[in-house]
């Protein structure tokens, strides 16, 4: 399924997994920084959230 990412090696009871090509880990950097950036905007609005939460609740 993913064959064209992974290669395997088996010697004995050890597997050993590397990438197919340099390619890929140049994928997987892209795809970490566009995660990394949209899970902070996410903890930024999580954030504003919980600020607008706390400002509308009556003190008790």
């Amino acid at each position: 399924m993913l064959s064209w990412l992974v290669k395997t090696r088996k010697e004995g009871s050890n597997v050993y997994y590397s990438l197919t090509s340099p390619r890929v880990a140049e994928l997987l950097r892209v795809a970490r920084t566009i995660l990394s950036g949209v899970l902070a905007g996410q903890a930024d609005l999580l954030a504003d959230l919980q600020a607008a939460q706390g400002e509308q609740k009556p003190p008790s």
